[in-house]
């Protein structure tokens, strides 16, 4: 029956439902006279009267019903707001009926008492029948999964993640799942049911019961879950041939939008992630809001990110500068809604990024542009040369000449004690910005970090590329290891350091705990439902040229301070040189015909701490 009533059309559903609802409305009222009256058949049901006043009691109500939404509602899926409807729309009708009677002849013969027993019948009956077809439905539905070959599922977190996904499990059985169980660490939790569905351990049981209740799927409904809870339980089940899927983080999930389709599989940046940020919201918001901000390399993984956060503090005019006409024309459609414009430009040619600041006359920029491959840079110094400083000093003069008021330049972990062309052009950025110090009216803040997840170019996204074709997985080194942070949390933090830093301050965002890329490549194997060896080897390339064992932070003699924020730190430079701009007019001069040994000469006189490394790939080394 109840397939039947889905496979019909709305008007036609909703004929039903008028139709049932019109007859509780000529029972509740008959009845509430009968209980009014203490009589199975009382006198005023032989006056004519009353039998006019049924049809205007039908009409009056059910009109009352369609006007509070009454109608919108899906029986099947009927619920606490459906039942408050009902509740509005009779608290509405049953007045209305008793002011329509008083008109037709001042109540004579019409109990008053009687309107108010119909009101609670009316709720009754309509929200109980409601909620017994939807008993009903859950029944049938139940049964149905009960004779189909499903999988069976157990859900991690009896929260409020887990019941909106409980819940919209149960009312897709296309889906072809079942859950089984609920596993959580509340203690009060364990015996009792959600949605009737048992919750029955905790997740120091895990292993145990999903080998009990034959479980084949294990989902993870907890978006606020840590790193390191994630990884503890993917520990507990290692082992088991079980598929593992997660919802997004709760800064992913829009406000109680919690949905199956937002499972997904574990990725490496569940692993690697850290805890919240904490943020200074008042203070970005000052620093912000109301203000014209512009970003270069806005089409980049850390610039367009930027571009997102800042929008969150509603600033005057949002302006993106960006090479890539793809870039540009990307960002126009995403956020063509919004306060911002994005325009084409280079800021390797002064006048193209001095022109766009004279337009726009931003308070505040934020220089993101720059190239960041090691070994791309390492065959391409002059270029390397031309957008990480050239481009630099062509933005920092735009802005003073401009009256920009702060600028934030996105510097990089590679540029402490270089051994590659792009970390030391990088420094020199820096080095740049902190010349300016004191010499006019526009602040100079750098801001230095280190690999973020899933930019352009990055180890995972490679890593995933090579799982997908079989392998083998390519490392460089077996004791490499690097810092990590996600995309939104280094440009979240970025805008923090960004409000707090005065000028000529270099800010350092504390990276956590470095990684090692060989454990990074076996999880993700791991991760991919593979066994290393057996299915998927891992092999050693070699130190690409200008590669580092591993990053730095801080240069040996750097005073390291702690800001407000216990993620920002404060990096004391070295003072720069006197002559270091006739050193940089020396390296502006050269140019792609000039000897590399030229090239890197010049750069480490700027940059003393630059030694270059003879770095050369090799593969002849694998683990079996």
């Amino acid at each position: 029956m109840i397939n039947s009533i889905q496979n019909l059309s709305l008007r036609q559903k909703n004929l039903i439902v008028m139709t049932y609802d019109a007859l509780v409305i000529i029972f509740c009222f008959t009845a509430s006279h009968c209980l009014r009256f203490g009589e199975w058949y009382p006198d005023i049901f032989n006056q004519p009267t009353f039998l006019k006043a049924l049809p205007l009691i039908l009409v009056t109500q059910l009109t009352c019903l369609y006007y509070s939404n009454v109608y919108k509602a899906i029986w099947r899926f009927s619920s606490i707001p459906d039942l408050i409807r009902v509740i509005r729309g009779v608290s509405l009708a049953v007045p209305v009926s008793l002011f329509i009677i008083f008109i037709m002849n001042r109540l004579e013969g019409f109990p008053r008492s009687a309107f108010l027993i119909d009101w609670f019948l009316l709720i009754f009956f309509l929200g109980g029948g409601r909620f017994i077809y939807r008993i009903y439905s859950d029944y049938q539905r139940n049964i149905g999964l009960k004779n189909q070959n499903v999988k069976r599922v157990l859900i991690i977190g009896a929260g409020v993640g887990g019941e909106k996904l409980l819940r919209d499990i149960k009312y897709t059985p296309t889906l072809g799942i079942r859950v089984v169980g609920f596993i959580d660490d509340h203690k009060d939790k364990i015996g009792r049911t959600l949605g009737g569905v048992p919750v029955v351990g905790r997740s120091d049981n895990l292993k145990t019961v999903i080998t009990r209740l034959q479980v084949e799927q294990v989902f993870i409904a907890i978006p606020s879950a840590t790193s390191q809870e994630i990884r503890n339980i993917l520990e507990k089940i290692d082992g088991l041939d079980i598929e593992v899927k997660t919802l997004p983080k709760i800064n992913d999930v829009i406000y109680g939008d919690i949905e199956f389709s937002q499972l997904r599989k574990i990725e490496p940046e569940d692993l690697l992630g850290r805890t919240p940020v904490s943020l200074d919201m008042n203070e970005i918001a000052s620093f912000i809001k109301g203000k014209r901000v512009l970003v270069t390399g806005a089409g980049g993984s850390i610039g367009s990110e930027i571009c997102k956060q800042l929008l969150k503090y509603s600033p005057d005019l949002l302006i993106g500068f960006e090479q890539s006409e793809i870039a540009v024309y990307d960002l126009q459609k995403h956020y063509r809604d919004e306060n911002a414009k994005f325009i084409i430009g280079d800021v390797r040619q002064e006048e193209s990024i001095n022109s766009a600041l004279k337009k726009f006359k931003p308070h505040v920029v934020f220089h993101a542009a720059a190239y960041k491959h090691v070994p791309l840079m390492e065959e391409n110094p002059i270029e390397a040369i031309k957008a990480n400083i050239v481009g630099t000093l062509n933005t920092a003069k735009a802005a003073i000449s401009n009256n920009v008021t702060k600028f934030v330049l996105i510097s990089t972990d590679k540029a402490i004690n270089p051994t590659n062309v792009m970390g030391t052009t990088k420094r020199l950025a820096e080095m740049i910005c902190q010349f300016q110090k004191n010499r006019n009216n526009t602040e100079f803040i750098m801001i230095r970090f280190g690999n973020v997840l899933g930019s352009s170019g990055s180890v995972i996204p490679l890593f995933k590329e090579q799982i997908a074709k079989g392998g083998p997985v390519t490392v460089t080194h077996a004791d490499v290891i690097r810092y990590f942070m996600s995309i939104p949390e280094a440009c979240q933090l970025v805008l923090q350091a960004g409000a707090m830093g005065s000028d000529g301050q270099v800010m350092v965002l504390d990276m956590g705990q470095p990684v090692k890329i060989y454990d990074l490549a076996k999880e993700m194997i791991k991760l991919a439902g593979l066994r290393l060896d057996d299915d998927i080897s891992i092999e050693f390339t070699g130190l690409r040229p200008g590669e580092k064992m591993f990053e730095e932070l801080f240069k040996n003699g750097e005073a390291r301070i702690q800001t407000k924020n216990e993620k920002i730190f404060i990096s004391q430079t070295n003072t720069i040189a006197s002559d270091f701009e006739d050193g940089l007019n020396q390296l502006l001069k050269l140019t792609h015909n000039s000897p590399i040994d030229q090239i890197l000469l010049t750069l480490q006189r700027l940059v003393p701490e630059f030694k270059p490394t003879t770095n050369k790939a090799s593969g002849e080394e694998r683990i079996h």
